[in-house]
């Protein structure tokens, strides 16, 4: 899950913002993937988590800052 974030975060800019699936994929996983994330090492997967799915923010703030 971290390296399909990190690939995500990396072509960030190559992906169309209005992709209907990234929307359907976030709005179904992004709970499953922030708990998966919760403890990972690298604080970063947060910060990359946000650039790929912002409009999960509030969700992924209450799970990271736990």
């Amino acid at each position: 899950i971290a390296k399909l974030v990190d690939h995500l975060a990396e072509i960030k800019d190559k992906i169309d913002p209005r992709s209907v699936l990234m929307k359907v994929f976030f709005d179904s996983k992004n709970r499953e993937i922030a708990d998966a994330l919760k403890d990972y090492p690298d604080p970063q997967i947060y910060n990359k988590l946000i650039i790929v799915d912002p409009v999960h923010l509030s969700y992924y703030r209450e799970v990271f800052e736990e």
